[in-house]
């Protein structure tokens, strides 16, 4: 999926996999949406935890749209939600 050794969200590297990334981030920005409801949020990430974020609201995202990122790094991703129903992405090139 976001590596080419490890396109297989399950599989385990340096001790823990894609998924267990993916289900850690969504639990804390879900914990973030409910501490914080009705306000606006920036949230700081590494480019891997972003990715599997991304790729949980938007199954499309994967290994080539990692690839392309890692060029434009900072780069902002904008969610959307009412509560914590997501709404949409917003990918945004600065450089």
């Amino acid at each position: 999926m976001f590596c080419s050794a490890c396109r297989n969200i399950d599989l385990v590297i340096y001790g823990e996999s894609l998924r267990d990334i993916q289900e850690r981030n969504i639990k804390a920005l879900t914990d973030i949406l409910r501490e914080y409801k009705d306000e606006a949020v920036v949230i700081g990430a590494q480019g891997t935890a972003l990715s599997t974020v991304i790729h949980y609201y938007d199954q499309s995202f994967g290994f080539a749209e990692f690839q392309q990122i890692r060029n434009l790094m900072p780069w902002i991703v904008k969610f959307t939600f009412e509560a914590e129903e997501f709404m949409g992405i917003d990918l945004i090139n600065i450089l």
